[in-house]
């Protein structure tokens, strides 16, 4: 069954489309970057018209299932814009009764094994796209990925397991 993660970072959402689970995910669908900004209130529109088509589309091709890379806390965390646009596409993917779950860089970082000073992004994309097959990675596609993986990782494989929450109206 497939899966979609995504990956907010301030200027845009990562999302791919993923089949699979654990070390033998494939990604399906790459998309597009869906460029954001959030300056003003006002700009909720503009980022919840961008992803709620690609969510429609997936959730009618079947896809019910959300991975969402969560914004990291702390020093080195997301700014306060980055957290709102994740609000917002949460808010998008559980509108259409979507399962949204969450996994934290730490917990990608745990699950890959880095050594201490070793980036995530980089040893995520060695894993899962050692060829440069996937179209438009960057890191904030490989979070996207990265997420998936962790997600679908088979029970004790790894020291972190996903927070999953579901939200019905």
């Amino acid at each position: 069954m497939a899966v979609l993660g995504i990956n907010c970072t301030k200027k845009a959402i990562y999302v791919a489309e993923v089949d699979g689970s654990g070390n033998a995910i494939r990604v399906t669908k790459p998309w597009e970057p869906i460029a954001c900004s959030w300056t003003k209130p006002v700009d909720i529109l503009p980022i919840y018209s961008g992803v709620k088509p690609v969510l429609e589309g997936c959730k009618a091709r079947g896809i019910t299932r959300v991975v969402v890379l969560a914004c990291a806390s702390g020093a080195m965390g997301a700014d306060n814009d980055t957290v709102k646009i994740e609000g917002i596409v949460e808010l998008a993917a559980v509108q259409l009764d979507m399962t949204v779950e969450h996994v934290t860089p730490q917990g990608v970082r745990i699950a890959l094994g880095c050594a201490k000073g070793e980036k995530w992004q980089n040893k995520s994309r060695a894993l899962l796209d050692p060829r440069s097959a996937v179209a438009h990675w960057t890191e904030g596609m490989g979070g996207a990925i990265a997420a998936v993986w962790k997600a679908t990782m088979p029970p004790g494989s790894s020291k972190t397991s996903a927070r999953q929450t579901k939200v019905r109206r």
